[in-house]
């Protein structure tokens, strides 16, 4: 784990992260750029609103990704065991042949 130095909204902040630096500097230009849209977006909301509805919508696309995630996996398991039967039908008329 690194000790790395963000700024965001014009504020410093120390995170302890895994992640490289080359990625946390790509994390730190996109919110950058995601909250200067917003601030485009929605010109009457501070910082602070701003913000939260950042989080906001970060949070939605992370339940979008773990829902597809989900049905990815679930695709996954019913291919799975319809391959498992179509070995088992195959084994079953080897066996008989």
């Amino acid at each position: 784990m690194s000790v790395f130095t963000v700024n965001l909204l014009g504020r410093k902040y120390q995170i302890e992260t895994s992640l490289s630096l080359e990625e946390i500097e790509k994390i730190e230009k996109k919110i950058e750029e995601d909250i200067s849209q917003l601030e485009v977006k929605f010109p009457d909301l501070d910082r602070i609103d701003i913000f939260i509805l950042y989080l906001i919508e970060l949070w939605e696309k992370f339940f979008t990704m773990e829902k597809q995630s989900f049905q990815k996996k679930d695709s996954y398991e019913i291919v799975k065991k319809r391959i498992k039967k179509i070995i088992d039908l195959i084994e079953k008329e080897i066996k008989t042949t």
